[in-house]
């Protein structure tokens, strides 16, 4: 792995969009998979008093347990 100088910019990105085809079958399954638990989390969200506070303290929790 090449050193890693902050002051110069890294040119070599490849270009985007990527070549390869990313809209495959198993991706656009997860990502509705996905979608439809957002969906279900957000109504439970609505129902909750103060879901702002919620969804924060969940945050925080979660952050809690990665760094341990």
């Amino acid at each position: 792995m090449a050193e890693f100088k902050r002051n110069e910019p890294y040119n070599t990105l490849p270009v985007l969009p990527p070549k390869a085809d990313l809209e495959t079958t198993i991706v656009l399954r997860k990502t509705i998979e996905a979608s439809r638990a957002l969906a279900k989390l957000n109504g439970m969200l609505i129902n909750l008093p103060n879901p702002t506070c919620s969804w924060t303290l969940s945050i925080y929790k979660k952050q809690k347990q990665v760094q341990k």
